[in-house]
């Protein structure tokens, strides 16, 4: 005699776990993929260069007071005149060339590794801590990249801009500051100070 074919019968609590296991493996990728937007959010605000420079690993390790002292060139660059063309603009107006003139610049600092502490409405506070040699090639750099950038505002009708840069290198103190809701990063020291003294001359 020929046997029987068995019969399989489903098992709904084994697919019912395969279904659990498939929403929770989801889960936890869209979260892992929501923890690295963040990641990378954070560092437009705490580049990951000064996360080294203090020696932490993750912008989630930051604690207040987190600080070191080494040298550093600092580096301020400045719209000259800058009131007297704004005044001449709407709010709306004015942030899109403030933001129009940052973009040329920013990829210039970062293309020579300088870090870019903060930005003080046209200005620029950088940092450059493998030598002096980087900063003052930025410089240059930025000078060249403002000569093309002047080009293009012709070329729209707008008038050129001049810029002042300050370099000093020095001792400061780099770290974090702030209170328990707001925190931030700075630094601090008379190199910092002396700088945008030397780039308004």
């Amino acid at each position: 005699d020929k046997p029987k074919p068995t019969s399989v019968t489903p098992d709904p609590a084994s697919d019912n776990m395969q279904e659990v296991l498939r929403t929770a493996i989801l889960a936890q990728q869209q979260a892992l993929a929501l923890l690295q937007q963040t990641e990378a959010a954070y560092a437009r605000l705490i580049p990951h260069q000064l996360l080294k420079l203090l020696n932490i690993d993750s912008v989630v390790d930051i604690k207040l007071g987190d600080q070191i002292e080494r040298k550093m060139t600092i580096m301020f660059a400045d719209i000259r005149n800058f009131t007297p063309i704004s005044e001449s603009m709407t709010p709306s107006e004015n942030f899109e060339f403030i933001n129009s003139y940052l973009s040329q610049m920013e990829p210039v600092v970062s293309a020579h590794h300088g870090i870019i502490d903060k930005y003080m409405g046209d200005a620029i506070m950088s940092l450059f801590s493998q030598g002096a040699d980087d900063a003052l090639v930025a410089a240059i750099a930025m000078l060249a990249r403002l000569e093309a950038y002047n080009d293009g505002r012709k070329r729209a009708g707008y008038v050129p801009i001049d810029i002042g840069i300050g370099l000093n290198p020095g001792m400061v103190m780099m770290g974090t500051v702030g209170g328990a809701e707001r925190m931030g990063s700075t630094v601090i020291g008379d190199a910092v100070n002396l700088t945008p003294r030397i780039e308004q001359a």
